[in-house]
């Protein structure tokens, strides 16, 4: 790849590593987007195209990260890489549905998605300090699409450990600790629907009870009255 900055690269687990590449300040910035394009085309095994647009997505962090060393991230860069970026997560989640719906094993690909938004969140949260004020509304809102993102890899590795196609205890610490507390919090909000259902029967109870005893008082004040008669 040619590259009007050197290169910044890291390495997400399970993926390649992911250079910045050429990035938008650069005029040749379209044959970056034209070579993974044609790539993606000429893939037509759906899963591995979903991990090289999860690639491809690491490359435009890459590409903000350089950037920032650099003290040139204007906004409308900002704005180029965000929609990239993305669009690229939203065709991975489709690509993810589809496999699951055609009843392909779509576990390890999540768990590489969950692996990713960890280093996303990551990088744009260091990008964020960088940026001038105009292009922090960019970095923001791709901040906001990594961490759902990576709240909806949680819940899918969770459903996948549930279905048992993917085992709790091969989940590295940080992973598992995440899947239990998801595991934890629906538990916990069951609860609560069963209590404020029984809460609900017992006001009514309650409203009951006090209209029974307000009929029991009435009763005993017409006898009253009739005795005193």
């Amino acid at each position: 790849m040619i590259s009007s900055v050197s290169a910044r690269t890291f390495v997400v687990p399970h993926i390649l590593e992911v250079s910045s590449g050429i990035t938008p300040n650069s005029v040749f910035y379209f044959l970056d987007n034209w070579g993974e394009w044609i790539n993606l085309k000429i893939t037509f095994n759906q899963a591995k195209r979903a991990e090289k647009k999860l690639q491809y997505a690491g490359e435009r962090l890459a590409e903000l990260e350089a950037l920032g060393d650099m003290g040139d991230i204007k906004k409308e860069h900002a704005e180029k890489i965000k929609n990239k970026y993305e669009e690229l997560n939203a065709d991975v989640e489709n690509d993810i549905k589809d496999l699951k719906a055609k009843g392909q094993d779509v576990a390890e690909l999540i768990k590489k998605i969950e692996a990713i938004s960890v280093r996303q969140i990551a990088v744009l949260e260091e990008v964020l300090e960088k940026v001038p004020e105009q292009a922090k509304d960019a970095i923001e809102h791709a901040l906001e699409v990594s961490k759902r993102g990576h709240e909806r890899a949680i819940e899918a590795i969770e459903k996948e450990v549930e279905d048992g196609k993917i085992k709790l205890e091969d989940l590295g610490d940080d992973l598992r600790n995440e899947v239990k507390q998801k595991k934890g919090d629906k538990s916990l909000e069951l609860k609560e629907i069963e209590i404020d259902e029984e809460s609900g029967e017992i006001d009514e109870l309650n409203e009951e009870l006090g209209k029974n005893e307000l009929n029991d008082l009435g009763s005993d004040l017409d006898t009253l009255e009739k005795g005193i008669r």
